[in-house]
């Protein structure tokens, strides 16, 4: 039998996966429970800068929707997600196939465990992009320079969660942004301030919907849950064109 990746979503794109970490780093910023809801987009982002150092790691069950300009039907996936701060992120995709992508630092692994593949990206210069733009070196503060927001009601719209939420719409101020991203909407919990979901929006018409549940914040990790030993009969491809998928590639 002859097997072929399956298109789960994101699986093939580096900048993609570091602006979901970027923005997991500015869910798992909320503000502690019980904390007064803000009247206003300056008062809970400050609320939020101010509590930034409380969350270290996210881990839980995900569900993911890739919408595709040129398909009408969604991509669909589901598993389960790692996030420690401030770069690293393990994602444990079970449905459609099997596919394990790894951020730890500046490199990215996407291991496909039924082909017996595995792809790594240098991805420190999309990292650096990505993560002074979305949330900067000053932390939440600097989403304010990057990004037009509004605050509303997360309770509205055909995407609401299904729980009392706060929902950030974020629209790119900044050349560089504009030229990949539409807008970004960020929902978080209303009881508790957990992360709920987040739609990126791209300027190509793609969409990613990624949705958060069974949100465990600041338990106890899986020892080596970040280690990930590739069998000996793994093909290892390394990606070192631009942004990650271009030619220049070598094999293990």
């Amino acid at each position: 039998m002859h097997l072929k990746r399956t298109s789960n979503a994101g699986v093939r794109a580096p900048a993609m996966m570091l602006l979901a970490v970027a923005v997991l780093a500015v869910l798992s910023a909320a503000p502690a429970a019980g904390a007064e809801t803000p009247p206003d987009v300056e008062r809970l982002l400050d609320e939020i800068l101010a509590s930034q150092q409380a969350t270290e790691t996210l881990q839980g069950r995900f569900s993911q929707e890739k919408t595709l300009a040129l398909f009408k039907e969604p991509e669909r996936s589901t598993g389960r997600f790692t996030y420690a701060r401030p770069d690293r992120m393990r994602l444990d995709y079970d449905s459609p196939s099997e596919v394990v992508l790894l951020l730890d630092g500046d490199e990215l692994l996407t291991y496909y465990p039924e082909l017996k593949e595995a792809e790594r990206f240098d991805v420190r210069k999309q990292k650096k992009r990505v993560f002074n733009h979305l949330i900067g070196k000053e932390g939440l503060d600097q989403l304010q320079k990057n990004f037009t927001i509004e605050l509303s009601d997360g309770n509205d719209g055909d995407l609401a969660p299904g729980e009392s939420s706060r929902k950030l719409h974020l629209v790119p101020r900044r050349r560089q942004l504009k030229k990949r991203i539409a807008y970004i909407d960020l929902w978080i919990r209303s009881s508790d301030n957990a992360p709920l979901q987040y739609f990126i929006a791209e300027k190509n018409g793609d969409t990613t919907l990624f949705r958060l549940e069974q949100v465990a914040v600041n338990d106890e990790l899986r020892e080596g849950v970040f280690d990930l030993e590739l069998p000996d009969d793994v093909t290892v491809t390394v990606r070192t064109g631009k942004d990650g998928d271009g030619r220049d590639d070598e094999e293990d």
